[in-house]
């Protein structure tokens, strides 16, 4: 839950500083995507220490 508060946060900032809606949907993603896969390859590190 919190990465998406985190996106709709930097999402609002690209916002309100004048960037265009489309780089602030990219940027959201990328944000998002990121997470996803730090969380991904961590359960992957959990999975093979065991």
């Amino acid at each position: 839950m919190i990465p998406y508060f985190m996106a709709l946060v930097m999402y609002y900032a690209l916002r309100f500083s004048g960037t265009s809606f489309k780089e602030c949907v990219f940027f959201s993603f990328l944000l998002l995507f990121g997470l996803a896969f730090s969380r991904i390859f961590s359960i992957g590190d959990e999975l093979v220490k065991k």
